[in-house]
């Protein structure tokens, strides 16, 4: 399991901790474009759900769950009015740059 930790330091000033993991890599829809998978989970938000995002191997399943939390982790810093996060996060493009891009509806299962 690959694990970040660092500190979202909201715009008014107060901070709070913010955990990213991906993990849990495995073959889950054989027979498909898309068969690999990794876990993301984003903790420190209200609500932290477990995605599921796809790739056409091991490795992409990886790249493109690093992809993932970094644009949802901006979205979620930006939902709650804005802020930083120690170690710093740079924007991320939002369209898909991994060759699984026609299957983006099964990246969220």
């Amino acid at each position: 399991m690959l694990e970040l930790k660092a500190m979202f330091i909201l715009a008014g000033g107060d901070s709070q901790p913010v955990t990213i993991r991906i993990g849990d890599v495995r073959e889950t829809h054989e027979g498909t474009n898309n068969p690999w998978s990794a876990s993301v989970e984003i903790i420190g938000f209200m609500n932290p759900p477990v995605y599921r995002i796809r790739g056409r191997d091991w490795a992409e399943a990886i790249e493109d769950a690093a992809k993932f939390a970094a644009i949802r982790v901006a979205d979620l810093v930006e939902a709650a009015g804005g802020g930083t996060l120690n170690p710093p996060l740079l924007p991320r493009p939002r369209s898909p740059v991994s060759g699984n891009a026609e299957d983006d509806a099964d990246k969220r299962d």
